[in-house]
């Protein structure tokens, strides 16, 4: 994913290796690190080059409001950092409970799939995006 303006680009990448070569020397380089899988292809090169580095147990305990670090990253203001939360609140319900990057666990509940295996370890896992509880028009 990549993100141009008047300033800076900002590239996000789940992939590893990253190929440098297509990285502007101007880009900001955002990054997922999941310390629990075997990530040995990222090396002290690709972790020193990110603007940002998003540990995924981070983003399990903290939610939506792991965007809180994006006010030191981008210099934002209090006001600004307030309109990027309120924003994102709902968007990560909606991400997780519909379309292409739905809970894999909440469309197999919806097409009542019964002899699966938990992606996110089930309802008592800190990851498990609990679909069930919201009204998503209302969210929407």
């Amino acid at each position: 994913l990549k993100y141009h303006s008047n300033q800076y680009e900002v590239v996000k990448t789940h992939e590893w290796p990253i190929n440098f070569e297509e990285i502007n020397k101007t880009s900001w380089l955002f990054t997922t690190f999941n310390p629990h899988q075997n990530q040995s292809s990222i090396t002290d090169k690709a972790l020193a080059a990110a603007r940002y580095v998003q540990n995924y147990v981070d983003l399990m305990r903290r939610g939506y409001l792991l965007l809180t670090d994006y006010q030191r990253v981008f210099s934002l203001s209090d006001e600004e950092l307030g309109y990027l939360l309120e924003y994102m609140r709902y968007w990560s319900i909606l991400r997780q409970c519909c379309g292409v990057q739905m809970s894999s666990d909440w469309r197999a509940k919806l097409q009542n799939v019964t002899n699966r295996t938990w992606h996110h370890g089930g309802p008592t896992s800190i990851d498990y995006p609990a679909c069930e509880m919201y009204d998503l028009d209302v969210v929407e």
